[in-house]
């Protein structure tokens, strides 16, 4: 697994990976340019992924994965991944909103 922030516009792509992406929203983020966050799954490692949460503000990008991977010990049933950006000019404040966000 291969996680990524700051990515560029361009389709990306990997053989032997999906690929999840949160792009970045220009109107949300206040950024001109694009990028966002993205997560490479090893395919011969789980082909069972999905996206649960996503989000793109001025303070804070994230994206969150569920995995369930073809080899897990019987108690756990799947892996969380999350990839979080904060911008380097973040005010901090909505860092903590987007954390209560993710948190419900």
């Amino acid at each position: 697994m291969l996680c990524f922030c700051e990515t560029p516009d361009e389709p990306l792509t990997q053989e032997g990976y999906t690929i999840f992406r949160a792009d970045r929203d220009a109107e949300k983020s206040g950024k001109t340019k694009g990028g966002g966050t993205a997560i490479f799954v090893k395919q011969s490692w789980c082909t069972n992924s999905e996206i649960i949460s996503k989000s793109c503000t001025e303070d804070v990008e994230y994206l969150t994965l569920r995995c369930r991977q073809f080899y897990l010990p019987r108690e756990l049933q799947c892996i969380i991944v999350c990839v979080v950006y904060i911008p380097p000019l973040s005010q901090g404040g909505g860092c903590t909103e987007g954390a209560a966000q993710y948190d419900q």
